[in-house]
């Protein structure tokens, strides 16, 4: 800790980090991946019939003119939920796993509503939220699961992107993660649960689908059907790249104070 005392009183630390994001690269994979899952035997348990229809409704409240997903739009939208556990305007998957739902809370939602979902939750034990933090879920690191715990908080850099005029344009994520240990906190996430999964032997020996270091090689996600059982995606591509970063030490008011008091 800082020396003197009053320095390091009620302080913490922030990694802040310049994540670059391949949007184009993530569209396209979206692209794919629907395409191929369309013709699979389980694609019902994906995609209800009239799925369609009741995310295009749901995605739409901000839209002019309103959105009109096809059935390959739909699984898009499947798959980039599922890889994120919360759909494009943030509703958590573990709430609402067949569409967005604007009514619901994005924050008060857990992953072990058995009575809604005997089969485990909705929500893949694989997903980005999921992964950096399981908030209540069962984890072989259980005791860990607290102290890992951090602020978050971060802002878009770069333009909106138009995947009907894709470009080459570098945009991504200006992260804060504010902790009382770098070490224990965002590097055992960012390593631990992030880039090897430890905390799950289901997911272990692969990456975040969103922000993990993949492999077209070695890169996978499992997606998970209402029955519980899941298909697994393969060659997955690496989509957030770190540009820079750096760790600060963030004073607390009384040590601001304590520096403002000082005459030399």
């Amino acid at each position: 800790m800082p020396q003197p005392d009053a320095l390091g009183h009620n302080c913490t630390f922030n990694a802040f980090r310049v994540l670059e994001q391949d949007v184009r690269g993530f569209e396209a994979y979206l692209d794919r991946t629907a395409t191929e899952l369309l013709g699979h035997k389980d694609v019902n348990e994906l995609l209800a019939p009239d799925a369609e229809v009741a995310i295009s409704a749901a995605l739409s409240r901000p839209c002019k003119p309103p959105l009109a997903l096809s059935r390959h739009g739909a699984m898009r939208e499947v798959i980039a939920a599922q890889m994120c556990g919360r759909w494009r305007d943030g509703t958590p998957l573990a709430l609402s796993p067949d569409r967005p739902d604007a009514s619901i809370s994005r924050t008060d939602f857990d992953y072990g509503d058995a009575i809604r979902y005997p089969n485990g939750s909705r929500c893949p034990y694989g997903s980005h939220v999921r992964r950096t933090n399981p908030r209540g879920a069962q984890i072989v690191q259980r005791v860990a699961n607290f102290s890992r715990r951090l602020i978050r908080r971060g802002m878009p850099y770069g333009g909106a992107f138009d995947p009907k005029n894709p470009d080459a344009e570098e945009r991504g994520l200006l992260g804060n993660f504010i902790g009382a240990s770098l070490g224990a906190q965002f590097e055992a996430m960012s390593c631990d649960w992030v880039n090897v999964g430890l905390q799950d032997p289901r997911v272990t020996g692969s990456n975040d689908p969103l922000i993990g270091a993949n492999a077209i090689e070695t890169g996978w996600f499992d997606l998970l059907l209402k029955s519980g059982a899941t298909i697994r995606l393969r060659s997955l591509p690496r989509f957030v790249t770190t540009r820079g970063g750096a760790y600060t030490f963030l004073p607390s008011i009384a040590a601001i104070r304590y520096l403002g008091a000082l005459t030399n």
